[in-house]
């Protein structure tokens, strides 16, 4: 798996919302989805943050894209 273009949206208060791509390569063709995460702060969590929602859409495949 590859995380690209990840980045932080917002950090107010004790919400995080992150997104991101996630790649993967599999012996399936390559997959691949844009993820939105909501975090909330939680000092006992690892790294500071929990898991709140995360909302994933797939990434069409270049041969799966509609022509212009």
């Amino acid at each position: 798996m590859e995380i690209r273009d990840a980045r932080v949206l917002t950090a107010d208060g004790g919400l995080v919302v992150a997104v991101y791509e996630e790649h993967q390569r599999t012996d399936e063709p390559h997959s691949a989805r844009r993820s939105t995460a909501v975090f909330v702060r939680d000092p006992a969590a690892r790294h500071g943050l929990r898991w709140r929602h995360p909302h994933e859409t797939w990434i069409s495949p270049p041969s799966a894209r509609p022509s212009p």
